[in-house]
């Protein structure tokens, strides 16, 4: 599992690097735009250190863990050509 215990983020790119291996996040404080128990990619402990224990004791990864975060970082953090399409199309109907 990849830990963090960095009390301020935005979006960090290792937690995308560690569920592009298959590797669950930890938090202590930070889950972006809640997306790490939203899409069930880990576990936020909301700054409690003995949640992020208990968190650490109990975390086991089922069979479709690792498919289930790098399908996360292919939908939503590769830069395929319809995705570009998508980000372009965005910036193309800025103040339309």
């Amino acid at each position: 599992a990849l830990i963090s215990t960095s009390p301020m983020e935005g979006f960090p790119n290792i937690f995308i690097e560690a569920w592009g291996s298959g590797v669950p996040v930890l938090s202590l404080f930070v889950d972006p735009g809640g997306v790490i128990m939203k899409e069930g990619l880990g576990f936020v402990a909301n700054g409690s250190i003995s949640k992020m224990v208990e968190y650490m004791n109990e975390l086991t990864i089922d069979k479709d863990f690792q498919s289930r975060t790098q399908s996360y970082v292919r939908h939503y953090h590769e830069l395929t050509g319809t995705r570009m399409l998508e980000i372009d199309n965005v910036f193309q109907n800025i103040g339309r």
